[in-house]
């Protein structure tokens, strides 16, 4: 296999890997929980536009809710196939990637409405549909592996991007980051802000030396992609597990659990995606584009 598309076994393990977690946690989602299609489907301005009054008043009912719930499993009865459908090779394995691709887009597209169409409520969730993409670039050997490092980097850009803006309070900082903060570590909502800011500039910075190692050809922006990598593999696995750990209870631990750990678990991706990327550059290996 030409070394331009090689990729170590480590990264295609830790990819696949991360497009099981997402899978897993988005079906359970949809099976067991909700998604936010309402926020689209009950838009009256925007639904007025493809359907008539009578048309949109009957998906409000309590009969469309009915109907929308039903959809909601739907789509996660899609995402549990395009999981199994990773065990088999062929043509099985490249749809079950493309189909989830789109899926977890569309499920993009659901939250960023939900997050009143903010640039950063999009874009936090880049590397939740890019994962299975990303995946399917690697087992179909579509892509040399500095592209793919490129595109894989921007993705998480754009996700941490997403996650600082609203640290940062760019944007309306969410209730439940705060909330998890204080849960977690026993502060109060003034020391939670604080470490949220901070976490916020720590972000984009992050951020800053991944674009610099992809469009800098030189060693020392080499080192700060390693950096920025690191960085995004610590802090995007401590957010992930901040989930189950922040709503954890004695009390009722089995209960917290089984409500928390599927959110853990779909959001992996953003601490294993950079581990992947860091299987792939190698001990000092940079760009080959920069050579």
């Amino acid at each position: 296999m030409n070394q331009e598309t090689e990729f170590p076994k480590a990264a295609r393990l830790t990819l696949f890997v991360a497009t099981v977690c997402v899978l897993l946690g988005r079906a359970w989602q949809g099976l067991f929980y909700d998604y936010p299609i309402r926020e689209w489907l009950w838009d009256e301005d925007l639904m007025l536009s493809f359907l008539s009054t009578e048309s949109f008043y009957n998906l409000t009912s309590d009969d469309g809710d009915v109907m929308i719930s039903y959809a909601v499993i739907g789509i996660g009865l899609v995402l549990l196939c395009c999981l199994i459908g990773l065990l088999f090779k062929g043509k099985i394995q490249s749809i079950s990637l493309v189909l989830s691709t789109v899926v977890l887009f569309v499920l993009a597209l659901f939250y960023w409405k939900k997050h009143y169409l903010q640039a950063a409520g999009f874009l936090e969730y880049t590397l939740q549909w890019m994962t299975p993409l990303l995946l399917f670039y690697v087992l179909k050997n579509r892509i040399q592996k500095d592209a793919w490092i490129q595109l894989a980097v921007l993705g998480i850009g754009m996700t941490f991007f997403g996650h600082g803006a609203y640290a940062l309070g760019w944007y309306p900082t969410p209730g439940h980051f705060l909330e998890m903060l204080m849960q977690g570590f026993s502060i109060d909502q003034g020391q939670a802000l604080v470490f949220l800011r901070a976490a916020g500039w720590l972000d984009m910075i992050a951020v800053t030396f991944l674009l610099a190692g992809i469009f800098y050809k030189t060693k020392l922006a080499h080192i700060l992609l390693i950096i920025g990598l690191w960085y995004c593999v610590l802090w995007g696995g401590a957010t992930a597990l901040a989930r189950v750990v922040s709503h954890f209870s004695v009390e009722a631990s089995s209960m917290t659990f089984m409500s928390w750990w599927w959110q853990t678990v779909l959001r992996m991706p953003h601490a294993l995606i950079p581990l992947a990327v860091l299987f792939c550059l190698g001990r000092g290996q940079a760009l080959r584009s920069g050579a």
